[in-house]
């Protein structure tokens, strides 16, 4: 003998779930919602996370994924391709200089080390910047005023 108050659960349940299919599906048949634009670049800042998209011409290794974080209080930190890099950053106008940077000490691929100490050594060399709001870009330069590092806001 059945018992009635399962089956009357069972049919509940059943076409609770059924209408949730017929919900999405009538959600899925909808317009799509408008695309919103990007922001607007206006007022892009260094402080935020840029990623790093070229290192003294050399490009980088495909998903190394190098990155450069500056706060307002001039703390940087980042991914250097094989271990993770902290310091102080000294920013004047479009003047930027980076302190010592300290960073763990993992062993890698030797070209993603090799890439790491380029793009650190690089760091050690930037005493300026621009932020190229159009492409949403940094620029970091050395004192004769050549690109040494390019990044991408992340």
């Amino acid at each position: 003998m059945p018992l009635p108050h399962l089956t009357r659960r069972h049919f509940v349940v059943a076409a609770t779930l059924a209408g949730c299919g017929l919900a999405s599906g009538a959600l899925a048949d909808s317009p799509e919602a408008p695309v919103m634009p990007e922001p607007a670049a206006e007022g892009l800042s260094i402080y935020r996370e840029w990623v790093v998209e070229d290192v003294m011409g050399g490009g980088v290794i495909d998903n190394a994924r190098l990155t450069l974080n500056i706060d307002e209080a001039g703390h940087a930190s980042g991914h250097s391709g094989c271990n993770r890099f902290m310091g102080q950053a000294t920013i004047d106008g479009d003047k930027l200089s980076f302190g010592a940077l300290a960073g763990t000490r993992m062993a890698c691929a030797e070209a993603l080390m090799d890439l790491e100490k380029k793009y650190l050594g690089a760091l050690g060399k930037v005493s300026s910047f621009r932020i190229d709001e159009t492409q949403r870009k940094l620029v970091l330069m050395d004192a004769e005023g050549k690109e040494v590092v390019r990044l991408a806001a992340g």
